[in-house]
């Protein structure tokens, strides 16, 4: 990984960097972090209301009106940190420290 770059991929292995990358890096950024991969996934969510929209995700980050669409997030587990796979750590152990890194 780069430091200040992300990337990101769908479960399936598609390069979704275009619609949310942009997005991640402004919030990861904002804090000197390491270089890490997280395993998680992206959702909409009404700005409003603060509930899942439960349509396809790709279709509400292309909308043209989103002012009441925030895009959320949700990091499950650490896998990589500065240069370490953590894989082979139980994911008690990954999750702790995924905890440390975003409190």
């Amino acid at each position: 990984p780069e430091r200040g770059r992300v990337w990101c991929y769908s479960r399936a292995g598609t390069d979704s960097t275009a619609l949310f990358g942009d997005a991640l890096a402004a919030a990861l950024t904002t804090r000197e972090l390491p270089s890490v991969i997280l395993d998680g996934e992206m959702m909409a969510v009404d700005g409003m209301t603060g509930r899942h929209l439960n349509y396809d995700l790709v279709r509400v980050a292309s909308r043209t009106n989103k002012t009441s669409m925030q895009l959320v997030f949700y990091a499950f587990d650490l896998v990589y940190l500065d240069g370490e796979s953590l894989l082979t750590l139980p994911l008690l152990d990954r999750k702790a420290r995924l905890t440390a890194l975003f409190p």
